[in-house]
C-alpha cells in the first residue's frame, strides 16, 4: 500500500467523527454511498485503509473502518450496541434504522426514550475513539518505518 505523506493526512476530531457516526446511524447502512462524511474519510486516509479521498468515501472503506474501530471493544456493551446501531451485525444489517436503535436499546437494557439521550452518544463516542486510536496506531508504523529505512548519513549521529 502506498502511504501519503504524514503533512497530508488531516486527523478528524472525534467530534467530527461522532456526527458522521450520527448521520450513519440515522440512515443506515445501505445508504452509505449517498452519504458525505468527511471525517470518517479523513480517519480512512489517517488510518491507512485508503490512498484518495475518492477511494476513502467508498462504503466498502468506511465500513472496513469502523469495522477495525470496533474490533477492539466488540466484547463490550458499547461494542455490540454499535454494531447492531450502525448496522454492520450481519443479522440485522438491512433493518430500518429506527428498528436498529431499538435493538441497541434493547441491548444496553434501557428504554428506547432513554438510550437516545446518553447513551446512543456514548456508543457512538466510543466508536470515534477507537477510530482515533487507530489512526494514531498508523501513524506511529508510519513513522517507525520511515526511521527504519533512514540510511545512516541521514543520522545525527553520522560523522
Amino acid at each position: 500500500m502506498v502511504f501519503l505523506p504524514e503533512a497530508d493526512i488531516q486527523m478528524p476530531g472525534s467530534a467530527d467523527l461522532t456526527a458522521d457516526l450520527e448521520m450513519w446511524r440515522r440512515h443506515g447502512v445501505l445508504r452509505l454511498k449517498n452519504l458525505r462524511l468527511p471525517a470518517l474519510g479523513r480517519a480512512a486516509l489517517a488510518a491507512g485503509l485508503a490512498t484518495t479521498s475518492n477511494e476513502a468515501s467508498q462504503p466498502a472503506v468506511l465500513i472496513e473502518l469502523v469495522r477495525c474501530g470496533l474490533a477492539t471493544i466488540a466484547g463490550s456493551l458499547s461494542g455490540r450496541c454499535a454494531l447492531v446501531l450502525l448496522g454492520l451485525d450481519p443479522n440485522t444489517f438491512d433493518l430500518a434504522p429506527h428498528l436498529l436503535r431499538e435493538d441497541a436499546a434493547e441491548i444496553y437494557g434501557v428504554s428506547l426514550e432513554r438510550f437516545r439521550r446518553q447513551p446512543q452518544l456514548q456508543v457512538l463516542t466510543a466508536v470515534a475513539d477507537m477510530i482515533l486510536e487507530l489512526c494514531v496506531a498508523h501513524r506511529a508504523r508510519v513513522n517507525r518505518l520511515a526511521m527504519e529505512r533512514r540510511h545512516p548519513a541521514d543520522s545525527r549521529l553520522a560523522i
